[in-house]
């Protein structure tokens, strides 16, 4: 409340699962503030502005890409939507190499996959179990080396079965370096829902989804990103 008193204007997230943003934006508009809210995703729109058994209503809503301003003029329809750039990967890409045609390293980014609206360890592995299997039977070419990079939420005990895998290819885990870091070191990267997987694709790097064979397709919306499971 004493931050909203001492601005004019309101640039909020809209984090789903948490409350902070949802918070600002109801103080904001308490006050008579001007509020926008980003959307920095494609998911989950109804829930970004749930609040108290209503819905927050910001001046504006601020989307990077075309797909996203689509689905968010359908579920807002009473909310101005505009599409502005994406600092955030232009950011990232700026320092990110092309790759060298003889790099052999792979990156997979990791994520905690939510049932019951709780984080599941083992399902969350299976995705990562699967692209290893892929990888080893060769759909991605000659692959070196494997390296997983947790999800901030993770800790590397989490990923610990993965590299118990048997495999003909070094896995190992990422410490401690940046994602533009990784994605240099990467000719093909793999996830699930990971917008990472926007950052590689805006990079030149080759993305793929894990989703298992039956699992749900990704939420990213990249007509580039070709699923491992069409290589069975």
């Amino acid at each position: 409340s004493e931050v909203v008193d001492r601005v004019d204007i309101i640039l909020s997230g809209t984090g789903w699962v948490s409350d902070i943003e949802k918070l600002g934006i109801f103080e904001a508009q308490k006050r008579g503030k001007i509020c926008v809210a980003y959307f920095d995703h494609w998911t989950n729109y109804d829930q970004r502005l749930s609040w108290c058994e209503g819905k927050l209503k910001p001046d504006a809503i601020w989307v990077a890409d075309a797909e996203a301003k689509m689905i968010a003029e359908e579920c807002y329809s009473d909310i101005p939507v505009f599409q502005v750039p994406n600092f955030y990967i232009a950011q990232e890409v700026r320092d990110i190499k092309p790759i060298k045609a003889s790099n052999k390293i792979a990156l997979y980014l990791c994520e905690p996959i939510f049932r019951y609206g709780y984080s599941d360890a083992d399902i969350t592995l299976e995705p990562i179990h699967f692209a290893l299997n892929q990888i080893n039977n060769g759909h991605l070419g000659s692959i070196s080396e494997c390296i997983l990079r947790p999800h901030p939420s993770q800790t590397v005990n989490e990923l610990v079965p993965a590299l118990e895998q048997i495999v003909d290819f070094k896995v190992e885990i990422s410490l401690g370096v940046s994602l533009k870091k990784d994605i240099c070191k990467s000719s093909v990267v793999i996830g699930y829902h990971s917008f990472g997987l926007v950052v590689a694709h805006a990079a030149g790097r080759a993305v793929f989804c894990s989703a298992p064979t039956g699992w749900p397709k990704s939420q990213v919306r990249l007509p580039e990103l070709r699923y491992l499971r069409e290589f069975l």
